[in-house]
């Protein structure tokens, strides 16, 4: 039984009623007027779900043009995450550029998913201007991420993963087999000389033109060889021969000669393509922009690459080129300096990184003008003594910018440690000769000053040597041998002095000078004895940089001198290690001794290579170096001097 009702008011007409909308749900009964009121809400239904289907339909498309934009709005901050990754390979930028291809792939292969919710139930429902209107956004969204697609191959050929050079297709192409080799085509071998086997690729040969060699190939003999008129391999220095120069011509380019192209392709081999410094500086006369840009021309982009095009010609007048070191070489690149802390400061107070120092000289000398200004409305006067205290200040700072070029062409900022090392090295005499000539300095350049103490060092020996000659020569010695057995005994007179014992060649002899061991030697003992100055307790040190005497410093114990050791036994070293590598009187050295001629052999390689360095070395300098006993040293030193190895006093 259906209910009807009716809220209007009572003195409503009839016409106003029909107008009511009735609320959803409400169903009309079957009483009066119930097909009239069915048919007005039915009309009226059905306009507003249109409405309502309509409005709904644009609320998709808009959503659906949102959807398909959305990747284009994120292209900037894609691009920036992948510039601020770097184009460097490595983790975080591989796998910022992996997430950016998988969601653009993913996002491209579910676009009908993506846009499924916007698609409308019917085509009926949609009506005809609503149908297949989900097309063109569907277009923009997969251009969308096809852009993105393309930003990240961008980005994959900034680091280099893509195949885009020839290089990178080398496994997949087939090199070109060569027909036959020229002849003339010298800078594909290597040459070297049939007598002493010395490679003579890069300079000139002879190359005999009668001899033939293994090969087929002339016998190539080096310019030494051939000046020795040497014959080997059945050649005779009579055979007719032809000079070959070295590989000077151009052969793919006017300015790139043969030898510099070998060198380019063993520069390749060696360090890789790409790294043009280091293949410069193995060549020597082309800059790593040079080697870059030939590389690339000349091979990469030759039309029978991998192979480079051999169809240049040349004129032959003008096909030799002598090659010239560039007079300005690229500069090396500097060390990276550290920073300019006090903890990486090699001379304390000195900043290398600023150039400066921390006390600067004369470092008051900016007070009086930090806080100086001209006025308008001074006097000359005043203007006149600022100006006057600018002018000061102005000197100053001359002063110290000659200061620090003095210290920096002498390398004193940077080489303290080094300089420090060699000022150690020196003798005695010389350290005080440099202290006392370092006040000139100022005047000279630094190359001048060098040899200016050099001069001055090596005047110094020579008198101190003269002198030592001289003072060997009253005392009647006349052979090297006699001057080191003199030095010795005066040592050993000295010592027995200083101790005031009595010397036991004295004692033994009744006070009278023993028998003389060689010519000349009793005369100098017996003035030694008699002489005031020599028994005053001083102390003289042969050497061979001609040290004066000295006091004695280093004066053996009572006890020592009164109650000597007893010699030990000669070692027995001839299954030894080493000892076939000795002269005699070296192994008999090492068995009175008793060393090892291992240990020997390191002692003599020490002290011979220190003479070399220094071009002189002293007993006592040989007793530094060597930390062993003192006397072993010397009978050592006194052996290299008999042997020839060292020239005693120089």
């Amino acid at each position: 039984m259906g209910i009807k009702l009716d809220l209007s008011p009572l003195d409503q007409s009839k016409k106003a009623g029909s107008e009511q909308v009735n609320p959803r749900g409400f169903a009309l009964g079957t009483g009066h007027d119930t097909t009239k009121h069915s048919h007005v809400n039915k009309s009226k239904t059905d306009e507003e779900e249109a409405l309502a289907d309509a409005h709904m339909a644009n609320l998709k498309m808009k959503k659906s043009w949102e959807t398909a934009l959305g990747p284009l709005k994120q292209a900037p901050v894609q691009g920036f995450m992948l510039y601020m990754s770097g184009n460097s390979v490595q983790i975080y930028s591989i796998m910022v550029t992996v997430m950016l291809f998988q969601n653009a792939v993913r996002g491209i292969a579910s676009t009908q998913l993506a846009f499924a919710r916007f698609e409308t139930e019917s085509k009926e429902e949609a009506g005809p201007k609503h149908t297949n209107s989900l097309l063109l956004p569907k277009i923009v969204y997969v251009f969308a991420q096809v852009v993105l697609i393309g930003l990240g191959l961008y980005k994959c050929h900034a680091m280099g993963l893509l195949p885009t050079s020839h290089s990178d297709w080398l496994s997949f192409l087939q090199a070109k087999t060569v027909a036959e080799y020229s002849s003339h085509d010298e800078f594909m071998f290597q040459f070297s000389c049939d007598a002493c086997n010395k490679d003579i690729t890069h300079v000139v040969k002879i190359a005999c033109a009668v001899c033939k060699g293994a090969d087929g190939e002339p016998l190539d003999l080096c310019v030494p060889c051939f000046a020795g008129g040497v014959e080997t391999k059945g050649h005779l220095r009579s055979h007719d021969y032809i000079v070959k120069e070295g590989l000077d011509w151009p052969i793919l380019e006017s300015d790139w000669t043969a030898r510099e192209e070998l060198m380019l392709v063993d520069g390749l081999k060696l360090y890789g393509i790409g790294n043009y410094d280091q293949i410069s500086t193995h060549i020597g006369t082309k800059t790593k922009e040079q080697v870059d840009d030939h590389y690339r021309r000349v091979y990469c982009s030759s039309e029978l690459w991998p192979m480079p095009s051999t169809s240049a010609t040349f004129n032959k007048l003008t096909s030799r080129r002598y090659v010239v070191r560039d007079p300005n070489p690229p500069m090396k690149k500097p060390d990276r300096s550290s920073a300019s802390g006090p903890a990486n400061h090699e001379i304390q107070g000195f900043m290398p990184g600023r150039d400066e120092f921390d006390q600067e000289f004369e470092q008051e000398a900016e007070n009086p003008v930090k806080d100086m200004t001209f006025e308008d409305n001074e006097s000359p006067e005043e203007i006149s003594l600022k100006t006057t205290m600018l002018n000061i200040y102005n000197t100053t700072l001359d002063r110290r910018i000659e200061r620090k070029k003095f210290l920096k062409d002498r390398n004193l900022t940077h080489d303290f440690r080094k300089l420090q090392n060699i000022e150690k090295k020196r003798t005695k005499d010389e350290r005080d000769l440099l202290n006392r000539i370092r006040v000139f300095a100022k005047f000279q350049s630094s190359a001048d000053f060098e040899e200016f103490t050099e001069g001055l060092m090596r005047e110094q020996k020579l008198r101190q040597r003269i002198a030592e000659l001289q003072e060997f020569r009253r005392m009647g010695c006349t052979t090297f041998t006699e001057a080191a057995e003199y030095e010795k005994e005066k040592y050993q007179r000295s010592v027995y002095k200083a101790a005031g014992l009595v010397n036991p060649i004295n004692k033994l002899a009744g006070g009278r000078a023993p028998p003389p061991p060689i010519r000349g030697a009793s005369s100098t003992l017996h003035r030694m004895s008699s002489t005031n100055s020599l028994s005053s307790g001083l102390q003289y040190h042969p050497s061979l940089q001609g040290n004066q005497t000295q006091p004695s410093t280093a004066t053996p114990p009572i006890a020592t001198l009164r109650n000597p050791k007893i010699p030990l036994n000669p070692l027995d070293i001839s299954n030894a290690d080493g000892v076939e590598l000795l002269l005699p009187n070296e192994q008999q050295l090492c068995s009175n001794l008793r060393i090892l001629p291992r240990a020997y052999q390191v002692i003599k390689e020490t002290i011979l290579r220190e003479y070399a360095m220094k071009g002189g070395l002293t007993r006592k300098e040989a007793r530094m170096l060597i930390k062993i006993d003192v006397n072993k040293t010397q009978q050592i030193y006194d052996l290299f001097v008999v042997n020839g190895w060292i020239q005693f006093g120089l």
